[in-house]
């Protein structure tokens, strides 16, 4: 803080020196999940078929983290092991189709894959650094293999349960 005296008055001027910096654990910089149901996710998000491609989903992730389950948040369903969130792969079904997201840097090797299996990607996410793609229903067996692929580099790039 500075003071200056002009005539008969007084004036202040502020310079911040310091900011608070809060650290948290691994995974707090994910938005903090309100617990909700699988009802919740058919009724009023998604839709019974759509929660069914989420399960085909699910065991595809099953067969890179062969303990992951769903864990069922009020903006999006991700993936648990033993209690602790490890959400390297999440899902938002909608009334007619699957978001599903994928952390990992973007490149243009990815890119590359994703167009040439045919998978409809949305705009990628910079604040998460995560690939989001739309899946309307079931997955050819060509993407499946990319998408296999893509799931076992984020859960390798991951890290161990929090």
């Amino acid at each position: 803080m500075t003071a200056y005296k002009i005539g008969d008055q007084y004036a202040l001027t502020f310079v911040k020196v310091l900011d608070e910096i809060t650290y948290g654990l691994v995974g707090d910089d994910e938005p903090i999940a309100e617990p909700t149901d699988r009802a919740f996710w058919e009724s009023k998000r998604g839709t019974k078929k759509t929660l069914a491609t989420t399960d085909e989903l699910l065991k595809l992730v099953n067969e890179v983290e062969p303990k992951a389950i769903l864990k069922y948040n009020k903006h999006y369903i991700g993936l648990g092991i033993d209690g602790a969130p490890l959400n390297f792969i999440t899902f938002m079904p909608r009334k007619a189709h699957v978001i599903m997201t994928i952390k990992l840097p973007r490149t243009k090797e990815i890119d590359e894959q994703l167009e040439e299996a045919g998978i409809e990607t949305l705009a990628y996410d910079s604040q998460w650094r995560q690939y989001r793609i739309r899946i309307d229903c079931g997955v050819e067996s060509r993407q499946r293999e990319v998408l296999f692929a893509l799931a076992r580099q984020s859960r390798e790039s991951f890290g161990k349960p929090a």
